[in-house]
């Protein structure tokens, strides 16, 4: 007779667990600006130049830096996951409309599809922090965080 209540917690305990791998990625979360700027300075690093345009690209490196800087202090991004499988993403850059998308766990990672991009993000929540993984044109990546806003 114990064993039948214990069996019954076992499977509630199993069912919130299991809830709350796909709830925790809900909320609102506002890009960390210093994640952003090392993917954006990794790109620029990730450009060899030739030996002819060596100088040229030294003076082209540093005028990037620091218009990385000034892009990254300007931007805000934030994305709001709901409860109800929709998102979306908003940005304080030019006068750009929110962009909707959609969400999904799989295998304990988010998978985000926004209505503007080919290839889906994915995500873990490491430390608290949503961690996206998001695909470029050229099929590179960049990892990019999010700290939670709510």
């Amino acid at each position: 007779m114990r064993s039948a209540p214990l069996a019954l917690l076992a499977i509630l305990v199993a069912l919130v667990l299991t809830g709350c791998g796909e709830s925790s990625f809900v909320g609102t979360w506002a890009m960390d600006r210093e994640s952003f700027r090392e993917a954006m300075m990794a790109e620029i690093e990730s450009e060899q130049p030739d030996e002819e345009a060596e100088g040229l690209a030294a003076i082209g490196q540093a005028l990037g830096e620091t218009l990385i800087e000034e892009l990254v202090n300007a931007i805000d991004l934030t994305i709001e996951i709901r409860d109800d499988g929709t998102s979306v993403a908003t940005s304080n850059v030019g006068d750009e409309p929110p962009v909707e998308g959609t969400w999904k766990v799989s295998g304990g990672k988010l998978i985000l599809n926004m209505e503007d991009e080919d290839e889906p993000a994915t995500g873990t929540i490491e430390e608290g922090v949503l961690v996206l993984e998001m695909q470029d044109e050229d099929g590179g990546s960049a990892s990019i965080r999010f700290n939670r806003v709510e």
